[in-house]
């Protein structure tokens, strides 16, 4: 059964609704090396499901999703509680 970017859309909301809007396209072709990838700069996930004789796409769809749920949910707020950066206010000297 081939599956459309929308069945793994509301599969991926059903587990858990996420704060940033994510696009999702499913590509038929098979790489070599990967069954899928998350773009952070755009908030997209392609899936392969050339592969969906071997791997189950789903579990590739989830595994992308975290990826999204990683970069906008907890990236944002580790970079809120960093600790301020180091300021110098002393003056420099030239010889």
């Amino acid at each position: 059964m081939i599956k459309d970017a929308q069945y793994y859309t509301d599969l991926l909301l059903s587990l858990y609704s996420c704060k940033v809007p994510f696009t999702l396209e499913v590509v038929h072709t098979k790489p070599k090396k990967r069954l899928g990838t998350y773009y952070p700069k755009t908030a997209r996930i392609k899936i392969f499901d050339g592969w969906r004789d071997v791997h189950n796409c789903d579990e590739t769809a989830i595994h992308e999703y975290a990826h999204h749920l990683h970069y906008t949910e907890f990236e944002k707020r580790k970079k809120k509680q960093a600790p301020p950066t180091a300021v110098s206010f002393g003056r420099s000297t030239v010889n």
